[in-house]
């Protein structure tokens, strides 16, 4: 799972996820902010992730995130990482 649009689905499928309201359209400029997520549902979201990728993310590697896009990048970043220290 490499390619920006599969990892950018899987981001929007682990949110709608853990969503307790309906949320906004998730589009890729939508701003995380936005989305009003918990601490709870931050960690129940990163365990979706860690579950659907076998990569650990800790919440410290989403600080800086600030999109959709932007989260896709970072999970497929951490993915390609782990994909290639399996070699």
């Amino acid at each position: 799972m490499t390619q920006h649009h599969d990892v950018l689905d899987l981001v929007k499928d682990g949110l709608l996820s853990v969503a307790t309201v309906e949320l906004p359209e998730l589009t890729p400029d939508l701003e995380i902010a936005d989305l009003g997520y918990n601490s709870v549902q931050t960690m129940e979201f990163l365990t979706y992730l860690e579950e659907e990728t076998g990569v650990s993310f800790s919440p410290r590697s989403l600080m800086t995130v600030e999109t959709l896009a932007d989260l896709a990048e970072v999970v497929r970043s951490a993915v390609s990482e782990a994909a290639v220290a399996a070699r």
